[in-house]
């Protein structure tokens, strides 16, 4: 299994497993439409994932691995006997518990209690919204992106920062 860090491809795959889209017109397309049909059924039970410590390249390094295989495995299984719409609410369930978990373990490690939300998927409102109840009722300070985009259109402007303060 090819290692990642975008959540918008495990987004395509399971809108592909669903039976919500196989193919897209551009970018963001299969995401959003399994978030509207996930944003018309009640929150749920998460589906199964791990969330492992790894030793990282360094000595003492330690990393954290998200396994996302049990969580394919079974909306795989689900496919085609589940509605759509409740394997996509499942998945934004799923979603907040792991991004809930990592953000509790870090704090383990370091103390820190501030939490920025930041990226393309965090375009996606359900998520963005629940994730951060989620993460205020753990205790966390949340920061999210008002006046900048979370995804592309934020990193190009921080980039064009960047290059703006090293002419000056």
């Amino acid at each position: 299994m090819p290692l990642t860090s975008s959540v918008g491809r495990l987004f395509d795959a399971m809108a592909s497993l669903a039976g919500v889209r196989d193919r897209v017109s551009y970018e963001g397309q299969a995401a959003m439409e399994l978030e509207w049909l996930a944003s018309r059924c009640t929150p749920t039970v998460a589906y199964p994932f791990l969330v492992e410590e790894r030793q990282g390249e360094d000595p003492g390094e330690s990393l954290l691995y998200i396994d996302t295989r049990p969580l394919i495995i079974a909306v795989s299984q689900e496919a085609g006997q589940v509605d759509a719409g409740i394997i996509g609410r499942r998945f934004h369930s799923t979603l907040v518990e792991i991004i809930a978990q990592v953000c509790g373990k870090l704090r383990k490690r370091s103390g820190l209690g501030a939490v920025v939300l930041s990226g393309g998927v965090f375009l996606n409102a359900l998520l963005t919204t629940e994730a951060s109840a989620r993460l205020r009722n753990d205790g966390f300070r949340v920061y999210r992106h008002h006046r900048v985009p979370p995804g592309d259109g934020g990193l190009s402007l921080g980039q064009l920062a960047i290059a703006a303060a090293q002419q000056s």
